[in-house]
């Protein structure tokens, strides 16, 4: 297992980092990776968090590749025609250092990977319906696909909605058990009312796991954007009308 000098990986400790424009968060572990990346807070808003976290993080000189998410599990190398024509999809994948990847959620899990051993690197936009599309699991294989390893890739989760907000309906519940068989009775948690709550990140988790990726490797915020609607935008707790959290992530 490779680990970053001097990092103890135990723990799953995120930092808020504040500038004279706004706020926007971290986790130093995934920095020590190689991989630069922030996540936008509520207080630098969405339209102007692109060029903002980029001149922050040292990514402003790099090719900004973003998509059209759709929730699919549509997984994109990037490219120079990409960044010129954004297309459909809600994964990107890196193969090489230069680039600047970008996701937008408000409460969907922003997922971010890197190979400590070939440098790839990727993100992933997961809300439910990509991660019933298996949209993680994709990703990780056009990765290690490309020569990436399983023991040395690392994943990061970032701020999204948790288990303890997320309800669902029976739809949902039926459509995971669909796709994913009985395992899915440990994504499902009790919720106040009738309705069961969905936990993301357990099923994300799983998907990580059945690509290889060690536990020990899959890095989390714990963030919840429903709960900290002080720091995020979250399309549930804000009513649907709401900004959205900017993701960069790259190696430049």
């Amino acid at each position: 297992m490779d680990r970053p000098p001097g990092e103890d990986m135990s723990t799953r400790t995120w930092c808020l980092e504040t500038t004279d424009r706004g706020r926007y968060c971290r986790l130093p572990a995934l920095t020590r990776l190689g991989l630069t990346h922030g996540f936008s807070c509520r207080d630098l808003g969405s339209s102007e968090a692109d060029g903002f976290l980029a001149g922050i993080l040292g990514l402003q000189q790099l090719p900004l590749a973003r998509l059209r998410q759709q929730h699919t599990s549509t997984v994109h190398d990037v490219s120079a025609e990409l960044v010129k024509t954004p297309p459909v999809g809600d994964a990107l994948v890196a193969r090489q250092a230069g680039w600047a990847l970008r996701l937008q959620t408000a409460d969907c899990l922003p997922l971010l990977l890197v190979d400590t051993r070939s440098g790839h690197y990727g993100v992933v936009h997961a809300g439910w319906r990509g991660t019933l599309a298996g949209v993680l699991h994709q990703t990780l294989q056009a990765l290690h696909s490309a020569g990436s390893g399983p023991g040395s890739t690392w994943m990061a989760i970032g701020p999204g909605i948790r288990a303890c907000c997320f309800e669902i309906g029976t739809e949902v519940v039926t459509a995971f058990r669909a796709r994913w068989g009985e395992r899915t009775r440990h994504w499902m948690r009790p919720g106040a009312g009738s309705r069961p709550h969905l936990d993301l990140v357990a099923a994300n988790r799983f998907q990580a796991a059945q690509a290889g990726v060690p536990a020990a490797q899959v890095l989390d915020t714990g963030l919840c954007t429903r709960c900290r609607r002080d720091l995020f935008f979250s399309y549930r707790g804000d009513g649907g009308a709401t900004g959205r959290i900017i993701t960069l992530a790259g190696r430049p």
